[in-house]
């Protein structure tokens, strides 16, 4: 049997060029992880990328504008000059933006209307723009880049800072405009970052900003498509929050009348209603210190509720008490809203009542919970008053916790 004379001198170099005493199949094997790992380092998922996305609904078609780093189009060398400059005028190039951009951008953008998957988009435009270049600020001046001459052969940009710039078209056949988009573009970097402008056929403009994969994205929704998200999201929200969860039960836990457990509950809905709509209209201080500052003092409202059901043997005024802590958790429950009110679209007011209603729907399926909890207990302990202490001093010791590592937190914005 014949030997290859390439992997002969391969072989041989491989067991007599390395480290004495070393086998030869060790030397082949890292001869192989030398050839082949240092290649894939030119191809290193970036770090953050950013993405500008516009849509504009226009008379007959869908107009998609995007622009992305062309370091993010990984696994497609492109051609070079010097020292890492792009190769504007090689004629391959054309053609592996196209095939880039395909692989991975234009796959990765799914259309709907009314439902039903539009058609993959026609490519239009495509072209390599310079890292400092404006064209991207608004939709007009986005399209008018894309029209405008490509950079000259002779530009010189290094292949790592280029963006690359698309137009896409898709055809329209109905005359309902509801569109909803998914955009799969997480891939692009390890953190990636999306500013997504939408254009109706009225010509307003809505804006959306988002981290990775959101799912997908009702761009002009109806009244009724954004009462179910917004109402699973405000129970949700209650639900997986421990912190109002125990507030609310060191809050009914000393209770045991109905109308004086009505009129609490009601307050406290009434104190985080009044400061979940006023933070979600901009009603709020804008200093970065504020949502650290509300989370502390959440912390503190626990913290207090569990002390007073532990000294005072009778709890007066706990509607009032009620009502003035609403208004912090309700600041609290504002922060988790405000990066989705822009799924609401025109529907800012409908999407604030029905996150409340979520909030409300989740408050009164844990107090029934609760307040079937406590009785069986109550029936179980023979002193119901030693209940209510052990438990609030869980509670108030959590609530301490809490209190002390978010002061932590809070204090190093004034350092």
């Amino acid at each position: 049997m014949r030997t290859n004379p390439f992997w002969s001198k391969m072989l041989a170099a491989a067991r007599y060029a390395c480290v004495p005493r070393l086998p030869w199949w060790l030397g082949v094997f890292l001869w192989l992880v030398v050839t082949v790992a240092l290649p894939a380092q030119a191809h290193e998922v970036p770090d953050r990328v950013q993405v500008r996305l516009f849509l504009k609904v226009e008379a007959n078609h869908l107009t998609l504008l995007l622009r992305a780093p062309l370091e993010a189009m990984r696994d497609v060398d492109f051609p070079q000059t010097g020292p890492g400059f792009l190769a504007l005028a090689d004629p391959t190039l054309p053609g592996l933006l196209e095939d880039a951009v395909h692989l991975w951008l234009v796959e990765e953008l799914r259309l709907s209307q009314n439902g039903a998957p539009l058609p993959a988009g026609e490519l239009q435009q495509l072209r390599v723009s310079l890292p400092a270049d404006r064209a991207f600020g608004d939709f007009d001046t986005a399209r008018s880049h894309l029209a405008a001459p490509a950079l000259a052969p002779q530009t010189l940009i290094f292949w790592r800072q280029a963006v690359i710039d698309l137009a896409l078209r898709f055809p329209l056949t109905e005359a309902d405009r509801t569109f909803s988009l998914t955009p799969n573009l997480a891939h692009l970097g390890q953190q990636t970052h999306t500013l997504l402008t939408f254009i109706n056929t009225e010509g307003n403009a809505h804006l959306f900003e988002y981290q990775g994969n959101p799912g997908t994205l009702s761009l002009d929704p109806r009244w009724y498509q954004v009462i179910p998200g917004f109402a699973s999201q405000g129970m949700m929200h209650l639900l997986g929050g421990m912190d109002h969860l125990l507030f609310l039960l060191c809050l009914v836990l000393p209770v045991r009348r109905r109308w004086p457990l009505v009129a609490i509950v009601s307050a406290f809905t009434l104190g985080h209603s009044i400061t979940l709509v006023s933070a979600a209209l901009g009603l709020v201080p804008g200093a970065i210190w504020f949502p650290a500052m509300v989370e502390m003092l959440i912390a503190g409202t626990i913290v207090y509720v569990g002390l007073e059901n532990i000294l005072a043997r009778r709890v007066r005024y706990r509607w009032l008490l009620a009502l003035l802590f609403g208004l912090v958790h309700g600041y609290g429950f504002s922060f988790q809203l405000q990066d989705s009110l822009q799924l609401a679209g025109q529907h800012l007011v409908i999407a604030l009542l029905a996150f409340n209603l979520g909030v409300e729907m989740g408050q009164l399926l844990v107090l029934a919970i609760l307040l079937a909890g406590t009785q069986l207990l109550s029936q179980i302990v023979s002193r119901s008053r030693w209940l209510v202490i052990v438990i609030s001093a869980f509670v108030a010791h959590s609530g301490w916790h809490w209190l002390v590592e978010r002061y932590g937190v809070m204090v190093q914005y004034f350092q």
